[in-house]
C-alpha cells in the first residue's frame, strides 16, 4: 500500500491530478520502488524491464529492449505491445491485458495508458520523470 501511496504522490499513478506540485523525495521513492520491475505481457513474452539506458534488458536502451523497430519493443507503434490499438497493447487507452509489472515475483502494477485499469503506471511518466528518457513518437 505504500508503493501505491509513493506512485499517486509522484504522479506516476492517475489518482491525482498532473498539474499538482510533486514531492521530489516522493518522486524518487517511486521511482526506486519501480527500477527493476520486469515488464511481461499478458501472453507471457519478456518485453523488457524498467532500468537505465545501460541495461540491454531496459526500454529504454534503445540498443535493446527499448528499440523502437523491434517486433516485441512497447515504443514499436505497429507491435502488439506498442500500438494504439491492441489488447495487450501499453498504449490502447482501452487495453484489457496491458504488460505487467512484475518485481520480487509479484504484479506490481499495470503498464498502460488506460485509466480503468487499477495500479497502472503510465508508460510516458515513468520514461520521463523516472529515467529522462522522451519516448519515440509519443
Amino acid at each position: 500500500m505504500r508503493l501505491l501511496a509513493a506512485w499517486a504522490a509522484a504522479g506516476l499513478l492517475f489518482v491525482s491530478y498532473p498539474s499538482q506540485a510533486q514531492n521530489a523525495t516522493d518522486i524518487a521513492a517511486a521511482c526506486a520502488a519501480l527500477d527493476g520491475a520486469l515488464i511481461v505481457a499478458d501472453d507471457g513474452h519478456f518485453l523488457g524491464k524498467l532500468a537505465n539506458e545501460f541495461d540491454s534488458d531496459s526500454i529504454f536502451n534503445e540498443f535493446g529492449k527499448g528499440n523502437e523497430f523491434g517486433s516485441d519493443s512497447i515504443w514499436n507503434d505497429f507491435s502488439r505491445y506498442g500500438g494504439d490499438i491492441g489488447s495487450m497493447s501499453a498504449f490502447d487507452t482501452t487495453a484489457s491485458r496491458p504488460p505487467m509489472l512484475i518485481k520480487n515475483r509479484q504484479v506490481i502494477g499495470a503498464l498502460t495508458a488506460n485509466k480503468a485499469i487499477a495500479n497502472r503506471v503510465d508508460p510516458i511518466r515513468v520514461a520521463r520523470i523516472c529515467y529522462q528518457f522522451k519516448p519515440p513518437n509519443h
